[in-house]
């Protein structure tokens, strides 16, 4: 292609989005943490990334109101897009403020926004403006049964303003013509069923300057655009032999059931303790701050003798779930404060970017991926030494035992990213 690669921003409504889009890329790419007030330290920002060909950031947002969702976009486009191509990274089950996304493209912007969310890896395709799950338009299935309210059953329902709309004839056919006859719109919907087509919408938003707005995919496939790609390779930095150990320490805010067999393949393969801490239990700490700190005693004393996995469970009762995070931070947080240097693997994405603004970190380095979802990431902390967040339930049976293998190799033997196979993020 002819059109010059500046680089990509990413922005994503939460870490794992970010974690997945970034890791497609190639060479080790920063993640911004977005703190309450997007415009924090922008000139800092600014100069600090300006020389960084992609950047990622987590808007942290999918739960915020369209309103804040929409500020945060648009600082953030406007704060960090220097020349690079500018991609939202949306739910291809399209939950989560996405009007606000296109939105504040639209505002803070001047040329056309691409949105197609298609996911084909797991055969989320769009045909004729409908969103299909499997081959079933997802306004007929069961993904949004416990979101409050019915599944879009066009991509137009998601838009702000009427859009243009290129079919996957038109995209076939026109090549990088296809816009021309839209030249009407700037916000505009793309049907999309293999890479190939979404290799295609890059080609059309590298020409324009268009903004992106759809799933991971679309990361994966601007990096298949890229003429150079670049695979995890040992550095030039020590192989590790005859170094000090380093703890490593699983927060896993999930009590989803294949973690059980997950934490048993673990075990089986390396020795690690398990404390289990009920949902209920860890709610009683916002009244109980004493038994919190017995617990960070319990468990920074197991940590200083091996690897530990702190799990939540359930125990049937129903609690609100919304406070657990941050209290699940807040044990890491005094698990830390006393111990060695330890590398840290948080399962759950809300939980993820609770105990990393707990611990004041406000970027990651993506350096690796493990198994699809589950990403290596170098930090500037004192208390973590490398990072690995995972979305809550992902994985098969042995992901917990391919994490703590990454971990426990030493962080510098990655001097870029691994380009593997990407998943969406549930």
């Amino acid at each position: 292609m002819t059109s010059v690669d500046n680089g990509l921003l990413v922005l994503a409504d939460d870490l794992s989005g970010a974690a997945e889009s970034a890791v497609t890329l190639g060479p080790p790419v920063p993640i911004l943490l977005t703190r309450a007030d997007p415009l924090d330290h922008s000139n800092r920002r600014s100069t600090e990334y300006c020389c960084t060909p992609d950047v990622a950031v987590d808007l942290d947002c999918r739960y915020l109101s369209p309103t804040e969702a929409m500020t945060r976009t648009a600082s953030a486009i406007t704060d960090l897009r220097s020349g690079r191509t500018v991609f939202i990274k949306v739910d291809s089950l399209l939950r989560g403020n996405i009007r606000a996304h296109l939105r504040a493209s639209l505002s803070s912007t001047d040329g056309p926004v691409i949105f197609s969310p298609a996911l084909p890896q797991l055969n989320r395709t769009v045909v004729d403006g409908v969103p299909l799950n499997d081959g079933i338009p997802l306004a007929a299935t069961s993904a949004w049964s416990i979101e409050g309210a019915a599944a879009p059953a066009h991509l137009s329902d998601l838009c702000p303003e009427r859009p243009g709309h290129i079919t996957l004839e038109s995209l076939r056919s026109s090549g990088r013509n296809t816009l021309a006859s839209l030249a009407g719109s700037r916000l505009i919907i793309a049907d999309a069923a293999t890479m190939d087509d979404l290799r295609r919408i890059i080609d059309l938003a590298r020409d324009s300057g268009a903004v992106l707005v759809g799933s991971a995919a679309l990361a994966r496939a601007f990096a298949d655009r890229r003429s150079v790609h670049q695979l995890a390779s040992p550095g030039p930095g020590s192989s590790g032999a005859g170094a000090e150990p380093t703890r490593v320490l699983f927060v896993l805010g999930t009590a989803a059931r294949r973690v059980n067999d997950q934490i048993a393949h673990l075990s089986a393969h390396a020795d690690v303790q398990v404390v289990d801490l009920r949902a209920s239990q860890v709610l009683s700490w916002r009244s109980d701050r004493a038994a919190l700190s017995r617990t960070a005693d319990d468990v920074r004393s197991q940590l200083a003798r091996g690897d530990v996995i702190v799990r939540l469970t359930s125990d049937g009762a129903a609690v609100d779930p919304r406070p657990l995070p941050g209290l699940l931070a807040e044990l890491t947080a005094q698990v830390l404060r006393d111990s060695e240097t330890v590398r840290l693997a948080a399962a759950g994405g809300e939980t993820a970017r609770a105990v990393l603004d707990r611990l004041d970190i406000m970027s990651l380095t993506v350096r690796k991926e493990i198994h699809p979802g589950a990403v290596l990431s170098a930090v500037d902390s004192a208390a973590v030494s490398g990072v690995v967040t995972r979305p809550g339930g992902h994985g098969d049976e042995d992901s917990l035992t391919l994490i703590h293998a990454a971990l426990a190799e030493h962080l510098d033997n990655y001097s870029t990213s691994t380009v593997g196979t990407m998943k969406e993020n549930q």
